[in-house]
């Protein structure tokens, strides 16, 4: 009996390890999966991406600046240089502090924050902003810079000098070679621009081929056109090389290019960006930049583009008196904002009606605005008015005002007026037409039958001024005045009174 208990107990514990076994193998086979799959793919670093923007102050995207990213132990872990859209981005950052530098400013432009510290967590991503201040910047030129050799040994008699075939003036001569002009766009300044708009200068200043080193210290300043450019800071440093530095003051609109060493040739190339100045009622719409290049002046003529109404008519005298006057006598002033007659299309004279142009550069027409249309007899240039006319001109400023003395013109050599059939309007032909930057007066009188009228009319009367450009085309530019005309009895007083 003891015997069979041992067997069955064997024979049990034979059957519960198979079973065992079974289980572990099972078990193992769940998990060997995942134990493989881990062993594929090791747990990964959390990393995150930096992405740098740079903007003006406007907020306007900036391309060309140049970044370096170093860690918490000030290793250099990227380099990154903003080429698109105002920003680039700098991908697999582990977690961890950082500090992100501005290496190299954009063209024309000062970093406003030259360093910035950021963390990367495994939150998510960062987004740094660096914004830059239009400024005055200097870059060195293709050309090479070569400083002196060292000079050779001398007796201890000698006088010491460190340069002994240096130029001993500490002046150098002109090296201002080449300036450009651009405008906000980075294409060439044209001959119109707005007040205030960009201009960008890249400016060329070579030392002449000599033998004869020119020695540290020697130094070469040149004035820029203050007078119409706002420079908005100054500053200094050195060109790449450390051959030479420079220095420009924003008040004087002096650039000083002074050597490091002792060079016997050397080109460098300046850039400043800046923007043209708010003109005043003092300055005119013509301007010249002058720049002191060597041998002779660069000069850039520009014409600064005017809001000024175009027109302006004044019917301000009744005569003699202002109850039923017989005449209105005015001014009208045309071309205010400095405007040329079209040279494809332009007005022109002849004393032969049929080979005029159909528009004259100036008119003066009456008309008139009521209840009234019978009166409008009575509203005419006569020819002792056509006699009378008297024209001016003078240059014109930004607001439209003349900033020289009125030049009266002669009759008949710089202008022509004729009357229209109706007698409604005279016609100015200016000899040339428009002059660019210029204004004109014309002073006229017209004449009030008021004997040719309905005494029960009441109405006013218009003094209309039209600026043509073209010979052919309707006109762009227009302004009237007016006086109200009633019966006896009843005063006459101007528009608007």
């Amino acid at each position: 009996m003891r015997e069979l208990g041992v067997k069955k107990i064997g024979h049990f514990m034979l059957k519960v390890g198979i079973y065992l076994t079974v289980i572990l193998g099972m078990i193992v086979q769940l998990i060997s999966p995942a134990l493989a799959l881990a062993a594929e793919n090791p747990t990964q670093a959390v990393t995150g991406t930096l992405t740098i923007k740079n903007q003006d102050e406007q907020g306007s995207p900036l391309n060309g600046a140049k970044y370096e990213i170093q860690n918490e132990s000030h290793q250099v872990v990227a380099n990154s240089e903003i080429s698109k859209d105002g920003q680039a981005t700098v991908p697999n950052l582990p977690v961890g502090n950082y500090t992100v530098t501005e290496k190299q400013s954009v063209s024309g432009y000062t970093a406003l924050e030259q360093t910035k510290n950021f963390s990367v967590t495994a939150s998510g991503n960062v987004t740094l902003l660096f914004k830059s201040r239009a400024s005055a910047t200097l870059d060195s030129g293709s050309s090479s810079s070569t400083a002196a050799k060292p000079a050779a040994a001398k007796t201890p008699e000698a006088e010491p000098s460190a340069t002994p075939d240096a130029k001993a003036d500490t002046e150098l001569p002109n090296i201002f070679t080449k300036v450009a002009l651009k405008d906000g766009n980075d294409q060439p300044l044209g001959t119109e621009v707005d007040q205030q708009s960009a201009v960008k200068m890249e400016m060329t200043f070579t030392l002449p081929a000599t033998s004869t080193p020119f020695p540290a210290g020697a130094s070469f300043t040149t004035t820029l056109p203050k007078d119409q450019i706002a420079f908005p800071e100054s500053g200094g440093g050195n060109f790449s090389g450390d051959v030479a530095s420079y220095y420009f003051d924003a008040t004087t609109g002096q650039l000083t290019i002074k050597l490091l060493k002792a060079t016997s040739n050397g080109s460098w190339l300046v850039h400043i960006a800046a923007s043209f100045k708010a003109l005043t009622a003092n300055d005119s719409l013509n301007q010249t930049l002058v720049f002191h290049t060597k041998d002779q002046d660069t000069k850039f003529p520009i014409t600064f583009r005017s809001n000024a109404k175009p027109v302006v008519v004044y019917a301000h005298t009744t005569t003699p008196q202002s109850l039923n006057p017989t005449g209105i006598a005015g001014t009208a002033k045309f071309n205010l904002n400095g405007n040329e007659t079209s040279k494809t299309d332009p007005t022109k004279w002849d004393s032969d009606p049929a080979k005029r142009s159909k528009n004259a550069d100036m008119a003066l027409t009456l008309t008139a605005r009521g209840s009234g249309t019978d009166y409008l007899k009575s509203l005419t240039f006569s020819d002792s008015d056509l006699a009378k006319i008297k024209v001016s001109s003078a240059p014109v400023n930004i607001l439209g005002g003349f900033s020289e003395e009125l030049k009266p013109l002669v009759a008949g050599q710089d202008f022509h007026a004729v009357l229209s059939d109706d007698k409604r309007t005279v016609k100015i032909y200016l000899t040339g037409g428009f002059k660019k930057t210029t204004g004109y007066q014309v002073d006229y009188t017209a004449t009030i039958d008021r004997s040719l009228d309905d005494t029960g009319k009441v109405g006013s009367a218009l003094v209309e001024g039209y600026r043509y450009l073209t010979g052919s085309q309707s006109s762009d530019g227009y302004d009237y005045d007016s006086v109200t005309m009633r019966n006896s009895g009843v005063a006459i007083t101007k528009s608007g009174d």
